[in-house]
């Protein structure tokens, strides 16, 4: 019911592969003809492998999520950053996010929690935060429960159908270079299980709000 008037969405990432946390409620607001566009500030890095060669990875696996998703080519964008020395570039990711609000306007900002034990997540989250609120008027933050000693508290709950639940698994699933990190798909699936139950649903993605303007 929140997302019906929403006509442009955004999802702000540390990195490419960090949209699996909200895959699902991105498929939604496409279904619902919104635009989306998803962001990623750095590529994930790949044990082993050189710069270019991560680079080259991962720019092929987020084009495969994003089109699992439903966003075209002239939505999304890697910016080039390297993760190892995104937090001495705040000022920077601040400027791109207040230009990319202006320039945008979007409805709702998908942004990763300031209170995510991971530096980049956190940076992302609290520059996305601190630059969109007062300009976008629905800001809702995506938590990874395990990055978390006190998680943050869910208050919005978003059940998935089996084709934006699939759409979440086929992100996953394109992200084969990261798959040494966790087994995402099992701990996503649990996750949205355990969501579901908390609607009396089946599946579900679970966020907390961290702004709302009204009408």
């Amino acid at each position: 019911m929140l997302f019906k008037n929403i006509k442009k969405a955004v999802f702000i990432g540390a990195h490419t592969d960090d949209e699996m946390i909200c895959a699902g409620t991105l498929r939604k607001l496409v279904k619902a003809g919104a635009e989306v566009k998803v962001i990623a500030f750095s590529c994930a890095p790949i044990p082993g492998e050189t710069a270019e060669r991560t680079k080259n990875i991962l720019y092929g696996e987020f084009a495969k999520a994003m089109d699992a998703i439903g966003v075209p080519p002239r939505d999304w964008k890697i910016m080039d950053f390297d993760p190892r020395t995104l937090p001495s570039h705040e000022d920077e990711i601040r400027q791109l996010l207040y230009d990319f609000s202006l320039t945008e306007k979007p409805d709702l900002a998908l942004v990763l929690s300031p209170g995510d034990d991971h530096q980049d997540h956190a940076l992302v989250g609290k520059s996305a935060e601190r630059v969109m609120k007062n300009r976008v008027p629905f800001i809702i933050r995506c938590h990874y429960p395990w990055n978390f000693i006190n998680p943050g508290s869910c208050n919005l709950f978003v059940n998935l159908t089996s084709d934006e639940y699939e759409a979440k698994l086929n992100v996953i699933r394109a992200y084969k270079s990261q798959h040494f990190r966790y087994d995402y798909e099992n701990l996503f699936s649990a996750l949205a299980l355990v969501n579901g139950l908390a609607t009396k649903g089946q599946l579900a993605e679970a966020f907390e709000i961290a702004y709302l303007i009204t009408g």
